[in-house]
């Protein structure tokens, strides 16, 4: 962990690890190619191992850059972020997430409750709901579970397995594993930095 992530705080290190490492066998993580392929995709999506749940604090210009076909201009991304200032993240969170079949959020507060957690950011709640039927674990009632080192291991490697990723770490394909896990292309500049340290 150190090794790869040299600025980790030494306690998410030491917690990281071995959640890590003893969830390396069920998904099917056994050459140093799909190893690095893994590591390298959590290492982004949890911001360097330094986030397991999904940050809402962005600046008006990246919010609208990331959300853009829900936030649409930068006024309503100026007004989410000042409403975000006073009432917390589930503002944006809700506006974003919610009311989106495709992830299963048709309740309401859906939006905020199944918001980005784990070491691969499970988003949504039938996401929740695959993960909680791999893991067993009863995230559609207690979705803060994946906030968890050992859950959260747990979940990236039900992902990995069911979408079968080592097929294309197999093949070193950096942008065919990137378009499963962001599905798009979101940040692979700092994937590829992270695969290649």
């Amino acid at each position: 962990m150190t090794q790869l992530a040299p600025k980790i705080r030494p306690d998410r290190a030491t917690a990281y690890a071995p959640a890590l490492e003893a969830v390396l066998e069920l998904a099917g993580i056994n050459s140093r190619l799909r190893l690095v392929h893994f590591m390298a995709q959590l290492a982004h999506e949890s911001a360097g191992f330094k986030a397991l749940v999904e940050s809402f604090n962005y600046k008006p210009e990246v919010l609208l850059a990331v959300f853009r076909n829900r936030v649409q201009t930068l006024d309503k991304a100026q007004e989410l972020v000042a409403e975000y200032k006073v009432s917390g993240p589930a503002v944006i969170a809700n506006f974003v997430y919610g009311n989106r079949p495709s992830l299963g959020n048709i309740n309401d507060g859906d939006g905020a409750r199944f918001i980005g957690r784990g070491f691969i950011m499970v988003t949504g709640r039938s996401n929740y709901a695959k993960c909680a039927t791999f893991t067993g674990l009863p995230l559609l009632d207690h979705p803060e579970l994946l906030e968890s080192p050992t859950q959260a291991a747990q979940a990236a490697a039900y992902f990995w397995k069911v979408n079968a990723l080592n097929a294309k770490a197999d093949l070193d394909d950096v942008t065919a594993v990137t378009k499963i896990v962001n599905g798009g292309t979101n940040g692979l500049p700092d994937r590829i930095a992270w695969l290649t340290q």
